[in-house]
């Protein structure tokens, strides 16, 4: 794809889609404030001749969405355009979805799909939106390049415990030993697992 649309998180991509929806002429506004329930409804688009449109703004994190995905956001579209009494459900998605897959899709004829590819040529087509989105992708990586920054790592290395570990003296007691085996169980299982507990000494001295 040319703008790896997958590299918007799922806010930014619906912000993006309702862009693209005023650059193709329809009247949006958010169905539901951020935080509340949607009903699987982001937009309500009005086109030109007053249809009126149910919009989903459906990111996915691979190239291609699984069918049942597909499936299910095609089913809640068709119930959301009952529900706000629309004429048109629209899904719009950063994956690409080719006919032999539409054809594989349960029979939706009120609802559109506009893929990855769809979305790129709408981009292609009006440059102050496609300015701005590059402008958005440039100063998003440059801002995610600051807490990308390549710092010592925190605690031990697999170095410093192997290193550790050879220069215990043998018969110089079990303390010294003992430390360096829980410092190795922690490097190794923690997290997942929680620390280990350290047996208390008991009266004959043996642990």
């Amino acid at each position: 794809m040319k703008y790896d649309l997958r590299a918007l998180d799922p806010e930014e991509f619906e912000t993006f889609c309702g862009a693209l929806l005023a650059a193709k002429g329809f009247r949006v506004r958010r169905f539901a404030q951020r935080g509340q329930p949607d009903r699987g409804i982001d937009y309500l688009a009005e086109s030109s001749d007053d249809s009126l449109y149910v919009v989903q703004a459906k990111r996915f994190s691979r190239n291609q969405a699984p069918m049942s995905d597909l499936r299910r956001t095609l089913l809640d579209l068709n119930r959301a355009i009952t529900f706000a009494g629309a004429q048109m459900g629209l899904l719009m998605t950063t994956t690409k979805v080719p006919t032999q897959v539409v054809d594989e899709l349960p029979p939706t004829p009120n609802v559109l799909i506009w893929d990855a590819d769809m979305l790129e040529s709408i981009l292609d087509q009006d440059p102050k939106v496609l300015d701005e989105f590059l402008r958005f992708r440039k100063s998003k990586e440059r801002f995610e390049s600051f807490a990308d920054q390549d710092i010592p790592t925190a605690g031990p290395t697999s170095e410093s415990l192997l290193k550790a570990l050879s220069e215990v003296v043998p018969g110089s007691g079990w303390q010294d030993y003992e430390k360096v085996c829980v410092d190795i169980l922690n490097y190794l299982f923690v997290p997942p697992l929680r620390m280990p507990e350290i047996q208390s000494t008991t009266e004959d001295g043996l642990g």
